[in-house]
C-alpha cells in the first residue's frame, strides 16, 4: 500500500497545493475563508487525473478543523474535496488509517442530506454518493478498527434506510 502511495504522490499543481495547505493550517477558519479555499481546491481536484496528486497537500484536507467545522456547508465542501482526493489516489488513499473513521463519518453525515430531495444540498449529496460508489469509497470502512467497522456499517445502513424513506 505504501508503495502505491509513493507512486501516486506526484506534483499537485501549485495553486492547489497552496490552497489545500492554507485551508487546513489555521486552527479555526472562518466559514467564508474555508468555503472559498475548499471550493477553489475542489475546482482543481475534480479535473486532476488519477495518480497525479501531492499526498502531503491531500492529507491537509482531512484535518479536524475542516471535517468537524461548525458550518455544515464547510463540511460538505470538505467531503467533496476528500472524495476527489480518494479518486485521485485510488487504490491507495494518502491518509493514515486512523483518519478513515472521521472521514467516513463525514461522508455519512453528508449522505444523510439525501433524506430531503427538495433541499438545496440534495444534489451535492447525490453527487457525493455517486463519486463514492464510483471509487468504491465505502470499502475504506473495512480498513478501520473492528469497533469502528461495526459502528460505521450501522451508520451506513441507517443513512441508507433513512434516505430511502
Amino acid at each position: 500500500m505504501a508503495g502505491g502511495r509513493a507512486k501516486a504522490a506526484k506534483a499537485m499543481p501549485s495553486k492547489t497545493k497552496g490552497t489545500a495547505s492554507s485551508v487546513a493550517s489555521a486552527p479555526t477558519l472562518s466559514r467564508e475563508d474555508a468555503l472559498q479555499s475548499l471550493q477553489k481546491a475542489f475546482d482543481t481536484l475534480k479535473f486532476m487525473p488519477q495518480g497525479q496528486g501531492d499526498a502531503d497537500s491531500a492529507r491537509t484536507l482531512c484535518q479536524p478543523n475542516l471535517i468537524r467545522h461548525a458550518s455544515g456547508e464547510v463540511r460538505l465542501w470538505a467531503s467533496k474535496c476528500l472524495a476527489e482526493v480518494l479518486r485521485i489516489f485510488v487504490p491507495s488513499p494518502p491518509f493514515e488509517t486512523e483518519r478513515f473513521p472521521p472521514i467516513m463519518e463525514l461522508f455519512l453525515e453528508q449522505l444523510s442530506l439525501l433524506r430531503n430531495p427538495s433541499a438545496a444540498t440534495y444534489a451535492y449529496a447525490f453527487e457525493l454518493l455517486e463519486r463514492l460508489e464510483e471509487i468504491r469509497g465505502f470499502m475504506l470502512i473495512f480498513d478501520c478498527s473492528p469497533a469502528d467497522v461495526e459502528s460505521l456499517i450501522v451508520s451506513l445502513a441507517d443513512t441508507c434506510i433513512t434516505a430511502a424513506k
